[in-house]
């Protein structure tokens, strides 16, 4: 593998240079644009009308503001937050309007009409495509205003409440205060439309489901995740290594429903958008100490370089620990759901000239977890009797039925990647995309005792220990131009992916005669024979285009948009080692698939705080092979056919929001995994005969009454039906269940600023989660049963500390220590319950210079 792996990315990497440097020259050649305007400024302007919003900017930006005769009073901003040139955030303030602005002098801007601009001859730049034009109320009241939230859901940033799609967006804040360091802190929900939990207890390896649109058995390095996860607009490939530690997230984008167009790799469920936060050029430092308890503890660092010669820097590092769950009695051996991870980014950012800008950034982490531990809750009525020594645990228990060996499954994750953007004219954005990452994931599992039944001296805690290595490149790239009433986003993907697997198992301890206790006979696999071994490639090439036009009719209120996306999916594989033997020569696959995955989608502005919008979308995710198969037998690709209307409405002078999309679905070739009765090791992947359909509904609210309090929650409903199957290996028709798809999913969350006092600012927040009962596995009969989670936080900030601000955060999640259920899974024993964690709480400590 590793000569293999030496090989292939190499001219990659050469490809990956020659493209950058093509583009630099072409940079080179072309005259710089740089100018006063280009320097970066922090501003923070709330949503305002536009007249006392450009006042404020004139203030923060240090830029004389000329507003001519286009009715600025009547007009309601957005507003603007963050560290932005002065040129992209006038832009961004004059987003949704029909204005433009043009610099007449050394810090001089003009703010005019863009038809005023037309008919002069006078050379501008354009805030946005044309948009229609309101008047609002002039005064805000005593009630909040809603930040805006912008979004990259369509390859350009706009508006949440003007994307016609569904799109749920967790801030810095908010995953902040919700305690989120890592995508497994999301198990207990948070955006209920999107479901994220643990392949059978392996916290090393998630799950994702989004409107019944699951993973399934996604460990096999042939098989594709339902729900594409994109880092910084990188599609990572596989499930395994997605429960390191984030480094620094400004926002988490949720796309919900087919991406088939512009996220199109395997998002035929939706896509994760996990955006970091990016050098700001100015000098800074903080760092944070957390104690919690299970004895654990997290350092976060975080490091700002000043701007200089067009170049900043950052740094950002991470350690976190904690002492597991359910303790093991074998003294040797890792307590269950015990981790130790810590990672690492650097970014180098170069915006020295106003059309161009060079992003590299580097990551490495490390994942040391162990599983989560299984309670046997209930015997299944044919099951023989356990144990004496063994006993039912319908409860959360803290010490396992009998000590194990146990050691962390250890995964290694990094890479690079390295954005440029260029704006060669007046609202035209180009960016390449390069990125080269790999993965080498070891999973280390031990059942004890949930797998076999009682028997006189009978071997049981059976533990399997898998490996994946995986690297991939992928580069994109992206056009992105207005033409006044019409946009364009078009592009073109690449993707090549290597991968090899392997897998072993054996039992580490006996019973003995009369099952009242038990001894270790084997404490790792070493001396044991790999059992299977496969390995993997895949190449992906992908064109993609679209359109958005506002026709000069009905008062500009009306958009519509087309999207093309055309991809080649290239599979071939081979099963390496079958049964601890090399395997046939036969077992292997190739494919091959072409298609093109259209979208279409109507917007209609009713009012400024007012959208509707009707879209229809195609996905697809590409077939494969089951590694878990004899023979490697090969599955084709899934398809959706999406229908979805949303309403997107403001009220209360921008101080509540109400989203709503329903949305009914058709699926059809759904990859679904059947495992033999009589080695469960053997599996088989299919495709369904007859499609499956989803219906569903979303809502998402947020209000602010009073400027220190604010109100939001999420509702998902859905609905899937999957016909009845013919089981490849009994050949009888199963019913097969929606895996992590509940019913009902809601979150509820309240933020509440107390306000500042002479020893600094308290606020308080607090979330609910509930989760309906759901499926584990697609052939399980039943569901686990419905769960409640609380958490909540107070924080003291802005406390003045030796020149510095120091904040204090005191954390509780599941506060009042409700047992609830991840996953239930039935076996040949009975029904094996993964309980959400505990109460835990904790003590953060964060200064910043």
């Amino acid at each position: 593998m590793s000569t293999r792996r030496q090989w292939h990315w190499r001219p990659l990497l050469h490809a990956c240079v020659v493209r950058a440097g093509l583009l630099l020259g072409l940079l080179w050649m072309h005259p710089s644009l740089a100018g006063d305007l280009s320097r970066q400024v922090n501003f923070s302007i709330a949503p305002q009308p536009l007249a006392s919003a450009l006042l404020q900017f004139s203030d923060q930006s240090g830029v004389q503001l000329l507003a001519s005769d286009a009715g600025v009073s009547q007009i309601w901003s957005s507003g603007i937050r963050g560290r932005l040139p002065v040129n992209e955030a006038l832009r961004r303030l004059l987003l949704g309007t029909r204005l433009e602005f043009n610099v007449i002098g050394e810090d001089t801007v003009a703010v005019v009409s863009g038809a005023r601009l037309q008919r002069s001859g006078t050379k501008a730049v354009p805030a946005s495509f044309v948009q229609p034009t309101f008047t609002v109320p002039e005064t805000i009241g005593s009630s909040g205003v809603l930040e805006q939230v912008m979004v990259t859901a369509q390859k350009r940033e706009e508006s949440l409440q003007e994307a016609p799609l569904s799109v749920s967006v967790l801030s810095g804040r908010e995953l902040e205060a919700r305690g989120v360091t890592a995508l497994t802190d999301m198990l207990s929900g948070g955006v209920p439309s999107l479901r994220i939990s643990t392949f059978i207890g392996r916290t090393s390896t998630l799950s994702m489901a989004m409107r019944g649109i699951n993973s399934g058995d996604s460990t096999q390095i042939s098989r594709d995740s339902g729900v594409a996860v994109y880092l910084d607009g990188v599609y990572v490939g596989r499930t395994q290594g997605l429960g390191g530690e984030l480094l620094d997230i400004e926002r988490m984008e949720v796309l919900k429903g087919p991406q088939g167009t512009l996220f199109g790799r395997n998002a035929a469920g939706g896509a994760l958008n996990v955006i970091s936060r990016k050098p700001s050029g100015e000098a800074s430092f903080s760092q944070t100490v957390g104690l919690r308890s299970q004895d654990g503890f997290k350092l976060v660092t975080r490091v700002d370089l000043p701007r200089t010669h067009g170049f900043s820097a950052k740094l950002d590092a991470t350690i976190n620990e904690r002492e597991g769950l359910v303790e093991n009695p074998l003294e040797s051996a890792w307590d269950f759901s015990e981790y130790k991870r810590w990672g690492v980014r650097g970014q180098v950012l170069w915006d020295g000239a106003e059309d161009f800008s060079a992003l590299y950034s580097y990551d490495l982490s490390e994942d040391r977890s162990t599983p989560y531990y299984l309670h046997i809750a209930r015997l299944a009525p044919t099951a023989r009797p356990l144990a004496p020594m063994f006993s039912l645990e319908s409860d959360p228990v803290e010490q396992a039925r009998t000590g194990v060996p146990l050691r962390p499954s250890v995964g290694k994750m990094g890479g690079h990647q390295l954005v440029l953007t260029w704006l060669p004219a007046e609202a035209t954005e180009v960016k390449l995309i390069s990125a080269y990452r790999e993965i080498d994931q070891s999973q280390f599992d031990n059942w004890a005792g949930t797998s076999e039944s009682f028997r006189p001296n009978r071997a049981f805690g059976r533990a399997s220990l898998a490996r994946v290595k995986q690297h991939q490149f992928s580069e994109e790239l992206q056009v992105v131009r207005d033409f006044g009433r019409f946009s364009l986003v078009g592009g073109a993907y690449y993707f090549d992916e290597r991968a090899m697997d392997e897998a072993l198992e054996f039992y580490t301890n006996q019973f003995n005669e009369d099952g009242t206790a038990a001894s270790v006979v084997r404490s790792g696999p070493e001396g044991v024979d790999v059992t299977r071994a496969s390995v993997n490639h895949t190449d992906s090439r992908a064109l993609f285009l679209r359109g958005t036009w506002r026709p000069p009719v009905f008062e500009d209120r009306l958009s519509g948009s087309i999207a093309l996306r055309y991809t080649n999916d290239r599979k071939a594989g081979r099963l390496t080692t079958l049964f601890g033997a090399p395997a046939p020569p036969e077992d292997r696959y190739s494919l091959e698939t072409s298609r093109v995955d259209p979208s279409a989608s109507l917007a209609w502005q009713v009012n400024p705080d007012l959208n509707a919008y009707i879209r229809w979308d195609m996905g697809y995710r590409a077939g494969g092979a089951s590694s878990r198969s004899v023979r490697f037998r090969s599955f084709g690709p899934e398809e959706l056919e999406s229908w979805e209307v949303g309403l997107k409405s403001e009220f209360w002078n921008h101080s509540a929001r109400v989203n709503v999309a329903v949305y009914d679905m058709s699926y059809r070739d759904l990859q679904v995994s059947f495992f033999s009765p009589d080695n469960a090791v053997n599996a088989e992947t299919i495709n369904t005969d007859r499609p499956a359909s989803i219906q569903g509904a979303e809502v998402d609210i947020a209000v602010s009454p009073t400027p220190r309090l604010r109100l939001s929650g999420s509702y998902a409903y859905t609905r899937v039906r999957i016909p009845p199957q013919l089981n490849p290996f009994t050949g009888e028709s199963m019913r097969l269940a929606p895996i992590y798809s509940p019913r009902h999913a809601t979150s509820l969350a309240v933020d509440y600023e107390l306000g500042a006092f002479d020893f600094g600012s308290l606020s308080l927040y607090a979330d609910a989660n509930y989760t309906g009962p759901q499926y584990t596995v697609i052939n399980d009969t039943t569901p686990s049963r419905p769960a409640l989670v609380v958490n909540a936080r107070a924080t003291l900030g802005d406390v003045r500390w030796r020149g510095g601000d120091l904040s204090l955060g005191l954390w509780c999640k599941n506060l009042f220590d409700r047992r609830y259920e991840m996953a239930d899974v039935t076996s040949s024993i009975g029904n094996l319950v993964i309980f959400g964690d505990p109460r835990s709480y904790g003590l953060d400590a964060t200064v910043k210079f």
